[in-house]
């Protein structure tokens, strides 16, 4: 939608002062404190009009270009989010955003941390509703605000009233109970919430499971442009969806699933977490006849060790890590919904998905085009990416779309032989006994060979390494192999590499006396 409000006379005020400044005011000065302006009120008045003038020439630039509007939809009665049994319209978000941006403190740049979905949703449009940037917090959060990494932003919004940021920041406290009664009052007739596409809508951080938090800054116009591209993928229909996740609504995915296709007006916002099966169970019993959830393989595997599955989704979509064909097939067993997957990353968001139980191929987004050069590295060319974008991921371009053959760091060669960890992390969690695992590149601790870590409660070292001989090649054998109570998993249910107990692998490293001879495999 492109609704523009009339500019109501009060809005010409700025214009005029800005006039002023830029024209009348060195005459005036000469006039008040003589041709040389000396002395200390005529220093102050310098300063003063000079911060004025900066303030007149921004606003001159933002009121040059007409915005458009963030929901997609001029119907404003429009349910968008259903929150604590009730159902809330685009008029009522709006509202409620406008009143919450008078009320931000001054910064540009708002990291929004807030662990209410609802009060996500608003802190975001209030944000935008100021013509402020949101950062989105990575997953490791305490660390961010107490390294450099609170350099990104210059003010917080949250509903965590124990927040507290290293240095000096202005923090704004908000809670469920402020926007239910926000919510609950008579709309006021606000401006429609705008940005322009040149606009720095946000910053996300990819998820840090390999290594430190990356920034990437995302401008509405790419932002827009991903929702539209994912929901062309995922075909949404004319009639909006009940949405809901088990992700994290600050992760690139989450944010895209269900903030974005809210406003694009193809969604309508289930704002509770689905985190256990009586979650999704009280999902499926709510108002509404076309319910999706947006979830991960980890999750997923969850509600299937759990067996508590309730039909009446429509559709699951997964996305974050890969998903094995054989769990898709047995959720929509289970379910009686199609299982959809998304391939994307946080630089490019949604680039393809696939029917993970009766496909392979990836189906790419319309308006991206793939490239692979003569060293098997791939680029993604896309508007949205700003031009191009390489991938880290290995595909070979099929008829259709492409097929994914593994991560460029995943990939290891060892004494001529290749494999990938994500192949190696599959046989060692099927081995009977394991309930979660990975394999690691040794070079992360400093080792030649790699290493894995196991929760197996019931299994032992010995026993876990014979079993993995009989199926894999003797050069893969992890060297140190270890068994612990639980895995560092994000709520997204991505391993935190960094935070695995490698100090216990060097100590067991530095003990082990097995010699290189006696790793003997027999695997084909």
């Amino acid at each position: 939608g492109h609704d523009v409000m009339p500019t109501p006379p009060a809005t010409f005020a700025p214009f005029a002062l800005a006039g002023f400044l830029f024209f009348g005011e060195r005459f005036l000065r000469s006039r008040v404190f003589g041709p040389d302006s000396v002395g200390p009120a005529g220093r102050q008045w310098r300063i003063a009009c000079q911060v004025l003038r900066e303030e007149g020439a921004l606003f001159l630039r933002r009121s040059s270009h007409v915005g458009e509007t963030v929901f997609g939809v001029t119907d404003r009665s429009r349910v968008v989010m259903v929150w604590r049994d009730k159902m809330y319209t685009v008029a009522q978000l709006e509202s409620a955003a406008c009143c919450l941006g008078r009320a931000l403190p001054t910064g540009k740049r708002v990291l929004v941390a807030c662990d209410d979905r609802a009060v996500f949703f608003w802190s975001v449009l209030a944000c935008w509703a100021g013509n402020r940037t949101v950062v989105l917090p990575p997953a490791d959060l305490n660390h961010m605000v107490v390294s450099a990494g609170d350099a990104y932003f210059d003010c917080v919004i949250t509903d965590r009233p124990e927040f507290s940021p290293t240095r000096e920041l202005p923090v704004h406290v908000v809670d469920g109970a402020q926007l239910l009664g926000l919510l609950c009052a008579a709309p006021v007739h606000e401006r429609r919430i705008a940005l322009r596409g040149s606009d720095l809508a946000a910053i996300f951080f990819t998820s840090g499971s390999t290594g430190k938090p990356i920034p990437h800054a995302k401008q509405w116009s790419q932002l827009r442009s991903a929702a539209d591209a994912m929901s062309e993928l995922l075909h949404f229909g004319r009639e909006p969806v009940l949405l809901a996740a088990t992700v994290v609504h600050s992760h690139m995915f989450g944010f895209e699933m269900l903030i974005m296709q809210a406003v694009r007006g193809r969604a309508t916002m289930y704002a509770h977490r689905i985190a256990y099966p009586t979650d999704l169970a009280a999902f499926v019993d709510s108002r509404g006849e076309c319910k999706w959830l947006a979830t991960t393989p980890y999750h997923l595997g969850v509600f299937v060790e759990a067996n508590q599955w309730t039909p009446g989704l429509q559709r699951i979509i997964s996305a974050t890590m890969p998903l094995h064909a054989s769990l898709a097939r047995i959720v929509e067993s289970a379910s009686d919904a199609e299982v959809h997957e998304i391939y994307g990353s946080t630089e490019a968001g949604c680039i393809a998905t696939r029917r993970t139980s009766v496909e392979s191929t990836w189906r790419p987004s319309p308006d991206i085009r793939l490239t692979v050069n003569g060293s098997g590295t791939t680029s993604l060319h896309a508007t949205r990416v700003g031009g191009i974008l390489q991938l880290r991921d290995q595909i070979v371009l099929v008829p259709g779309g492409f097929k994914l053959c593994g991560r460029d760091t995943d990939l290891v060669k060892i004494a001529g032989k290749r494999t990938s960890l994500e192949a190696l992390t599959t046989v060692l969690r099927a081995i009977d006994g394991v309930l979660d695992g990975c394999f690691v590149d040794g070079a992360t601790i400093g080792q030649k060979r790699l290493v894995a870590v196991a929760v197996a409660p019931r299994v032992s070292t010995s026993e876990l390494r014979e079993a993995l001989a009989a199926q894999i090649d003797a050069v893969f054998l992890p060297r140190p192999l270890l068994i612990v109570d639980q895995l560092p998993r994000d709520a997204n249910g991505k391993l935190r590499i960094d935070l695995l107990p490698w100090e216990s692998a060097r100590t067991l490293q530095e003990c082990s006396t097995l010699p290189e001879d006696s790793l003997r495999s027999n695997a084909a």
